[in-house]
């Protein structure tokens, strides 16, 4: 009797082509072609880790693009699948029914399953762990960048790198965002031009990974500081309106520009800037109260802008000043020291207008005082600026001002020319007399005081010596009428009036 042959169950001890299929699909679910190499594959596991890479590598260099991700997944799961149905059939078709029975895998299966299942561990840890480290660093960048440390802030998102881009698409590109950010900060706060600085804190604020609560009150110093206050203030209420908890960033914004204002503009400037700041109203107590308090401060500042614009010789400005000063703050402890400065300046200023009138030949038209300028009084001579003299006269000694604060009068002399009939005298010439006929020289005179710039004497004289011992006749004018000279002394005795 020949027994019937019993078929046996298929040795599940050894994969039939090296690759166990759970080991097969597994490692390629891992995207590095391992189920390949188990199966023995090798052109096909590298062709996987190539499109692996390339699909990486996109997504690393376009964060933010969906379509590397689609890739990724598409190509994960044709590996799958392709896995699956090699390994289905690498191990050929069953060899007929066989009772179950549980068998533990053999050696070779057991190890394909454990390398399989430790890349996944691997890889998902890398993950992890790539994951968390963009998260933190992004994390920690947040708050050194919302505390104002761009410095630091950006050293940190520079740690970021393209295997954090593969993991943490969106941690990166927030990361990202605020690196851009902070590097528009960054310039801002490196500009020495305050406007530049305010113009790149602007863009700053605008940004919209922005995240430095300070940057509000920093772009109204900087605003302040070149002179836009209208701008700088309406960033002020700005902030105050966005971000209330800027609240005491704002005050003492408005405290130090207040405090510094004399140390960073001049006295007038600094005046101008007060008065603007002063004229404000219905602003919040943040602005209002610093603003309040610096009140004591603005009788100073007037003083000190008339003195600046007297050391400038802006006289009249000066004047007007201290003349500000006197009726705004006329119980100030300052006011008689700005009256003794104001009486300086404005003698000061009637001696440039008299200078002005003696240069320009205008005061005796239009006599200005100059109270700087020494008195008519006591003995003679008087020093006199004169006007009028003839070129060929002398001036006696002691009566000329040789400028305008020695002088103590100044002298008007206007030749009116014929005055009263003398005397007809007869000359001989070549046997043929002639006779002219001598009037007087006259002269009206008038003499002020530069101190008042009133009349001291306003007088006519007439002066002259008829009949000289010689006399030039014209051709043809036999019988003259002619104007008198007169010697020196004669001349000068027309002034004893008043030296």
């Amino acid at each position: 009797m020949i027994d019937r042959p019993v078929a046996l169950p298929p040795d599940r001890t050894h994969p039939p082509s090296g690759g166990d299929r759970l080991a097969v699909v597994v490692g390629n679910a891992t995207l590095l072609g391992i189920g390949y190499l188990f199966l023995r594959r090798w052109v096909l596991a590298a062709c996987a880790v190539a499109g692996t890479g390339v699909a990486v590598v996109g997504i690393a260099l376009t964060p933010g693009e969906p379509w590397w991700l689609v890739v990724l997944g598409l190509w994960w799961v044709a590996m799958v699948v392709h896995a699956w149905i090699l390994a289905d059939a690498a191990a050929g078709p069953p060899a007929g029914p066989v009772p179950w029975q549980p068998v533990a895998p053999a050696g070779p299966v057991l190890w394909q399953r454990i390398a399989a299942a430790s890349v996944v561990v691997i890889l998902l840890s890398t993950v992890l762990v790539l994951r968390a480290d963009a998260q933190g660093l992004v994390r920690d960048a947040g708050r050194s960048h919302a505390a104002g440390d761009c410095t630091t802030a950006s050293a940190t998102l520079d740690r970021l790198h393209p295997g954090h881009t593969v993991v943490a698409e969106t941690a990166v590109l927030d990361g990202r965002a605020a690196l851009e950010a902070c590097g528009v900060l960054l310039d801002a706060l490196g500009q020495r031009d305050p406007a530049a600085a305010a113009e790149r804190l602007q863009v700053y604020l605008d940004h919209p990974a922005a995240a430095w609560e300070g940057a509000g009150p920093e772009r109204a110093e900087r605003l302040l500081a070149a002179g836009n206050l209208k701008s700088g203030f309406g960033q002020l209420r700005t902030t105050l309106s966005d971000v209330p908890g800027q609240s005491a960033a704002v005050r003492q914004v408005v405290e130090t520009f207040l405090a510094e204002l004399g140390d960073r503009k001049s006295p007038c400037e600094a005046l101008r800037t007060d008065e603007w700041v002063h004229d404000r109203t219905g602003d919040p107590p943040e602005l209002a109260e610093p603003i309040a308090a610096d009140a004591d401060q603005v009788p100073e500042r007037v003083l000190a802008c008339a003195r600046e614009q007297a050391q400038a010789d802006r006289l009249t400005e000066a004047s007007a000043t201290y003349e500000q000063f006197l009726d705004r703050f006329g119980d100030h402890k300052m006011v008689r020291t700005a009256r003794s400065e104001q009486y300086d300046v404005d003698t000061a200023v009637q001696r440039v207008d008299a200078l002005a009138a003696l240069n320009g030949n205008t005061y005796c038209k239009d006599p200005v005082p100059y109270r700087g300028a020494p008195a008519y009084a006591g003995s003679d001579p008087h020093k006199a600026w004169w006007f009028g003299i003839p070129e060929h006269r002398t001036l006696p000694s002691g009566w000329e001002a040789r400028d305008i604060d020695e002088a103590e009068l100044v002298v008007c002399l206007h030749d009116v020319g014929r005055g009263r009939y003398l005397e007809t005298c007869r000359y001989t010439a070549d046997d043929t007399v002639l006779t002219a006929r001598f009037h007087a020289w006259k002269f009206r005179i008038a003499a002020y005081s530069l101190r008042t710039g009133k009349a001291v004497e306003r007088y006519t004289q007439e002066i002259g010596d008829p009949c000289p011992m010689y006399y030039f006749f014209d051709a043809g004018d036999n019988t003259p009428t002619v104007t008198s000279g007169a010697d020196d002394k004669s001349f000068w005795s027309m002034f004893d009036r008043f030296q």
